[in-house]
């Protein structure tokens, strides 16, 4: 049984109408990739950490925000 899936309610405790909701969610669960199995070389927003920041190296982010407020677009 996975770490999620431990913390399920016991079946027999869940109203009627909700046993959907814990199927679907059961099924889904199933489906997840282990924690730790993720490949962040594949993560399009994961492989984003650090770029630009050569734009605001030399200068401190809140002034760097404020010159951009300043300039005429």
């Amino acid at each position: 049984m996975g770490k999620l899936t431990k913390h399920m309610p016991e079946r027999e405790k869940v109203l009627p109408e909700y046993i959907s909701l814990l199927d679907w969610y059961g099924d889904w669960i199933s489906k997840q990739p282990p924690p730790g199995a993720a490949n962040y070389d594949d993560d399009p927003l994961i492989r984003l950490i650090g770029s630009g920041k050569h734009i605001w190296a030399d200068e401190h982010a809140d002034e760097y925000v404020e010159n951009l407020r300043r300039e005429d677009i």
